[in-house]
């Protein structure tokens, strides 16, 4: 019969497009357009196939049905003949570019642009749905065929009526094939001819071990779902990953068939192999109505999976076809007044629903999460980024000022701290390290501790400390405002004044100057130094000026330093310009006598500082002069092997 004919010669245009499937399968990299291309191929080569054999098991209603039908369906076949010959022609065309001497160039085919491939893609899908329409088209009408010549025959008291459609002698596959593209449909009458057929409601259609009612559920497909439902299939049945039917439609947000599972009794309790519930899945899409229907019945508001999540921790954080998707309220809502715990934390790293909340900001939702916790200072693991960090702390980390707040009011305690060693022991140091000032100004609001200092291991600084030396201005002076200690020392007995000047951060320096900062609290850990005679051994003339310029007092307490003026220690470390300045400030005697009768020309010459000796000499430093023990700059010079030209200098007899 022509019609069959035409079919054929459309199914054999595939064995041509399998040149295309083994392309892909030779070439994982090859653009992904190849894959649905195979896909779609196989799907228009089985609704051809369908047809075929619909129109030979209806021969009979065929031949007598109206010419109008036929030559619909043979004008669909044409089309579809020409579709896909071009667009084959074309692939080949494309097949041809990367290939160089019938052998495929590897690296032109990974690179090949996947628009080069849509055009077939385009075709084969639009083929596709020409032959399902056409193929629902011809089944009603050889149905109202068959009724009316059945209605003839009656009339007539014809007793050979046409001969019925008995148990198909098709394979199992065929059946397999066919029952995919009913299912695929949502074709509910399809279906249940084809079950009459002999094809099995229970069979295995795919490598994941899916069944029929898994697969109608995952796609949605009502219709077909009910059909299956009343031929009594398992609706527990799990697949390779122990997902039943109900795991596969909540998986895929599909509301309608979930519903229609838990309608038929389906377990509400059942897990995957990765120990995840129907209730995470629910709450992992935001499907409210079949949560509800789920805490319903009792499944396990704090069930945990493989890596301790809850379903609370899924609905904090929605997805919906791979991306993420906005907070359900009320899905929230539902899950705790059912008894979820929001203190649960992931098996390694800790991490709760509030943490979750905490750190995106999501201060409304967080807020009712806080006020059903049992505590709020609960601590990430110590394999975390920020071990032993509290929501409270996260959300100061990343600045959300309005989280930290409702926590605040909700009970967290602001001077909560880590169990672990940390940079970031407690909140406030997070926000301080952040530069997350709306964050300091509502921990500090709230009882944060101004004076909180770090671990041993990290010198026990404080927050002033810390802002001090990276030069943080708005957080001194947030800190100072809420009376943090101005002269606190750390682990060594610095002030943050001296972490200031060690840094060089002159505005800082300055801003703790005027705000009362001690300048001569000496240092017991570094030889009772004061914060000047740090600054010269740092050779800061910057910072000297400006502690001298307030106040900083060069014959201060009695230092331990060698040496202990300020001065001759610049003279020592060769720090001209810090030399000169405290000459000038100290009047300008460059043969002042230091501990054993030491000039600073002895200083200089023994730790072979020649530029500075150069300038002792021309301010007239005396190179005769002797110490104690009748040491000249000269013989301490060579004592200590300095360079042969500033001995040079000392033997000269000018400068």
């Amino acid at each position: 019969m022509e019609a069959i004919a035409s079919i054929s010669t459309v199914i054999g245009l595939f064995e041509s497009a399998w040149k295309v499937k083994r392309l892909w399968d030779d070439f994982n990299e090859a653009p992904r357009v190849f894959q649905n291309i195979v896909t779609e191929c196989e799907r228009v080569q089985t609704l051809l196939k369908t047809l075929e054999a619909h129109i030979k098991d209806n021969l009979e209603v065929f031949q007598k049905d109206t010419s109008a039908t036929q030559k619909h369906t043979m004008a669909m076949l044409q089309t579809v003949l020409e579709n896909l010959t071009t667009a084959f022609e074309d692939t080949q065309a494309e097949i041809a570019k990367v290939t160089k001497k019938d052998r495929f160039d590897r690296m032109k085919f990974m690179w090949r642009k996947e628009s080069s491939f849509q055009p077939l893609l385009d075709v084969m899908r639009k083929e596709r749905d020409s032959v399902t329409m056409d193929r629902h088209l011809l089944i009603k009408v050889h149905e109202n065929t068959r009724k009316s010549i059945d209605t003839v025959r009656r009339e007539n008291q014809v007793t050979d009526p046409l001969p019925r459609k008995t148990k198909s002698s098709k394979t199992d596959q065929e059946l397999k094939r066919e029952l995919l593209v009913i299912l695929e449909d949502d074709n509910a009458d399809g279906l249940a001819q084809l079950l009459e057929e002999g094809a099995s409601a229970e069979c295995i259609l795919n490598s994941r071990q899916d069944r029929p009612l898994h697969y109608v559920a995952r796609k949605g497909n009502i219709k077909a779902l009910q059909v299956l439902l009343q031929h009594r299939v398992s609706v527990n049945e799990p697949n390779e990953n122990n997902a039943t039917p109900l795991i596969a439609a909540l998986d895929n947000h599909q509301v309608e068939t979930s519903l229609a599972l838990l309608a038929a009794e389906a377990d509400p309790h059942a897990r995957t192999r990765k120990g995840s519930t129907t209730l995470h899945y629910a709450a992992w899409g935001n499907l409210l109505q079949p949560l509800e229907r789920l805490l319903a019945v009792n499944a396990e508001v704090n069930a945990r999976d493989s890596e301790g999540k809850t379903p609370l921790h899924m609905a904090v954080q929605p997805v919906k076809n791979g991306k993420s998707i906005s907070l359900n309220s009320k899905v929230l809502e539902a899950l705790l007044r059912h008894g979820a715990d929001p203190t649960l934390g992931l098996e390694t790293t800790g991490l709760t629903p509030l943490h979750i909340l905490a750190e995106a900001g999501k201060s409304s939702d967080l807020e009712r999460l806080a006020k059903k916790a049992r505590t709020l200072d609960v601590f990430l693991a110590s394999s975390h980024d920020l071990p032993g960090a509290t929501p409270l702390l996260l959300a100061a980390y990343h600045g959300n000022h309005i989280s930290v707040q409702k926590l605040l009011e909700c009970g967290a305690d602001p001077n909560a701290r880590s169990p672990y060693a940390s940079t970031f022991p407690m909140a406030l140091f997070a926000a301080l390290d952040q530069r997350k000032y709306g964050s300091m100004k509502k921990l500090l609001e709230k009882g944060a501790d101004p004076d909180c200092r770090l671990d041993q291991e990290f010198d026990a600084m404080t927050p002033l400390h810390h802002a001090a030396k990276i030069g943080d201005i708005k957080a001194l002076e947030c800190l100072l405002k809420y009376k943090a200690s101005i002269d606190i020392l750390d682990k060594w007995e610095n002030t943050p004044l001296v972490k200031a000047v060690l840094a060089d951060q002159a505005e800082a320096a300055e801003l703790l100057v005027k705000s009362g900062a001690d300048l001569e609290i000496p240092s017991s850990s570094y030889q009772n130094d004061t914060v000047l005679g740090r600054a010269t051994e740092a050779g800061s003339l910057r910072m000297v000026h400006l502690l001298c310029r307030n106040g900083a007092n060069q014959r201060g307490p009695k230092s331990k330093a060698y040496p202990s003026s300020p001065f001759l220690r610049a003279v020592c470390r060769g720090h001209l310009h810090c030399a000169i300045y405290l000459l000038a400030m100290d009047g300008g005697d460059v043969n002042q006598e230091g501990e054993g009768k030491w000039r600073p020309l002895h200083y200089a010459s023994a730790h072979g500082q020649t530029e500075v000796v150069r300038w002792l000499l021309g301010m007239g430093a005396d190179r005769t002069a002797r110490s104690v023990k009748g040491e000249t700059a000269e013989s301490l010079a060579r004592l200590n092997r300095c360079p042969d030209d500033l001995i040079a200098l000392l033997t000269s007899s000018t400068t």
